[in-house]
């Protein structure tokens, strides 16, 4: 009877490890577990090898440092948490962009191992967690991207995998050092080659190469975010302001800057920056603005693209709390130029009337939301802290889905069908309690290995005596994916990285076989629909190597897609034209 009731009672006592853990959350994971604090989940995705990238500040240290943790498509952790930088000092704010061509990650983050001197640094991380030592990088890996005297805050990338180039931008007080109220901050930015190569802009402002997006007295912006499409070949970055402004400029691959009718000036003094919203009062963290386009859905075929801005703000006269809001914007093709476009949730385009949307209000001040694109279900997720339920101090994890659809690409707010519909427009509660601090500060990535956005959050329990965790949840999509994505047996086949990749005209596609088996090797787009069946017959153990000539399809992320009897090994590849 004892080896049964200690048993029994190892099984209770993880039950109720567990229970208090999870408090019944049984879909959130691991990515963070420490007794000091942590916090600013970051994320991003890479194709390639089918695994996230979660970033954040971590004090284990004594000080803030940046860590990382590998998860995959399912949700497993891949190994341990590792160390990015660690240097005396501190460091915050991470983010991340992905370049599919290296197989790697640039993060960037502030900096102030000087005490007295906050920059803006970068660091190169493989997607097997590993470190790339660019010419220009430090011992500890990292490489300078702004130092100025004066203070800076927060920061953002995105990377132009055509032209292999990133933008890094910032809000930046080199004209207003002596301001500490973030009332006189400037938009800067700095080009960044595939290599960590410090690239000029057109006008470049100092000798660092740095160089002013936004800089307007009136505007007054401090933090800033940017996103990339390969349809119109430029980068968005998005601004809030403390006048209650949210205001966007388009940057073009070499920094120059673009206006709202797609001409473009070396100069910001044309008025390039145009209006998101001006129908906000200032408030907490009122500035803070997020942007994501769709462009993964390749529509340069019908030459139109699209971009969702969300941000806290407060609308007088009826609201003075931060609430979410959104706008759709639109860019399409005229006269050889690409042109923006105001949407609204009918679809309905003007170049003239903003067409703000509610994404949710509440009676409190709402964590820093952030966004990512389904590319399979051609939705949006958007993600946040929200205290609808609890005090400040003590905010939930909710999210809204936005579906595109229709004829006129309506946008439609989706409620989860596996959790109630709380408000009118559908927010989702995804964790809710009455004593822990979640979703303060999200991340939010997408993963068409699994049709599943990956949501990592800072999670705080009383309860089990620590600080604050990042922790993870997949929010999965509509449809499930054609593309099988299981796990192979590595005596049995072998899928070899595709090269080159990206590529031009045609991809070489090596593999072996351990056993004689029906193979077939086929191309799918990232949609899951089926281009190519390039072998559909019996083939004896061996190495082999073929070529997919691709002259006929257009730009892409496509699946090569290898299937032995009943094993099925995937790899993803870039077609560049």
């Amino acid at each position: 009877m004892k080896p049964r009731f200690l048993f029994v009672s190892l099984l209770l006592l993880l039950f109720l490890t567990l229970n208090l853990f999870a408090q019944g959350h049984s879909d959130m994971f691991n990515i963070d577990v420490d007794t000091s604090m942590a916090g600013w989940p970051q994320v991003e995705f890479s194709p390639t090898m089918g695994v996230f990238l979660v970033v954040w500040e971590d004090y284990r240290n004594g000080n803030a440092d940046i860590y990382g943790q590998l998860i995959e498509s399912n949700g497993t952790p891949r190994g341990d948490n590792f160390p990015i930088c660690t240097t005396a000092g501190d460091q915050y704010w991470p983010h991340l962009a992905y370049d599919s061509y290296w197989g790697r990650f640039l993060v960037v983050f502030e900096d102030w191992r000087d005490p007295n001197n906050g920059d803006i640094r970068g660091i190169f991380v493989t997607q097997m967690g590993t470190f790339y030592h660019p010419a220009n990088a430090e011992a500890d890996d990292t490489f300078l991207i702004c130092s100025n005297p004066a203070n800076i805050y927060t920061c953002s990338v995105a990377f132009n995998w055509r032209e292999r180039v990133y933008l890094v931008v910032w809000g930046d007080f080199r004209n207003d050092p002596t301001n500490k109220s973030f009332t006189g901050a400037d938009v800067f930015g700095q080009l960044v080659s595939d290599t960590g190569e410090l690239l000029p802009p057109p006008t470049p402002a100092d000798g660092n190469q740095n160089f002013m997006v936004a800089a307007n007295p009136a505007y007054d912006e401090s933090v800033a975010d940017v996103s990339y499409s390969p349809i119109i070949n430029e980068f968005l970055v998005v601004y809030g302001t403390s006048t209650g402004l949210v205001l966007g400029q388009r940057v073009d691959h070499t920094g120059k800057l673009i206006a709202f009718n797609g001409k473009s000036t070396s100069t910001i003094s044309n008025g390039t920056p145009f209006m998101i919203s001006d129908l906000f009062s200032n408030g907490p963290d009122c500035m803070q603005a997020k942007v994501q386009f769709n462009s993964d859905n390749y529509m340069s075929q019908i030459g139109w693209c699209e971009a969702e801005v969300i941000w806290k703000g407060i609308r007088p006269p009826d609201r003075k709390d931060n609430d979410l809001w959104g706008q759709r914007i639109a860019f399409t093709k005229e006269n050889d130029k690409y042109v923006v476009w105001y949407v609204n949730l009918a679809g309905d385009l003007s170049q003239a009337a903003l067409s703000n949307h509610s994404i949710s209000q509440q009676t409190d001040f709402m964590g820093v939301a952030d966004i990512a694109y389904n590319r399979t279900d051609n939705e949006f997720l958007v993600a946040w802290g929200d205290p609808r339920t609890n005090k400040w101090q003590k905010q939930d994890l909710y999210g809204q889905r936005l579906w595109v659809h229709g004829p006129k690409n309506e946008m439609t707010f989706l409620a989860d069908d596996r959790a109630a519909t709380v408000t009118d427009t559908e927010n989702i509660p995804y964790f809710v309690s009455s004593d822990k601090y979640e979703g303060s500060l999200v991340g939010v990535a997408y993963s068409p290995e699994s049709n599943s956005f990956l949501v990592a959050f800072t999670y705080e329990d009383p309860a089990l005596n620590r600080k604050s965790d990042i922790m993870g949840f997949l929010v999965h999509g509509q449809q499930s994916t054609n593309v099988a994505q299981r796990t192979v047996q590595p005596d049995h086949m072998t899928l070899y990285p595709i090269y080159p990749n990206p590529f031009n005209a045609s991809a070489k596609i090596r593999f072996s076989l351990q056993h004689d088996c029906n193979l077939s090797l086929k191309v799918f787009d990232m949609s899951g629909r089926e281009i190519e069946t390039m072998v559909h017959e019996r083939r004896s153990s061996g190495e082999y190597e073929m070529a997919w000539d691709a002259q006929g399809a257009p730009s892409g992320i496509y699946v090569i897609q290898l299937k032995a009897d009943d094993m099925v090994q995937t790899r993803k590849m870039v077609l560049i034209k």
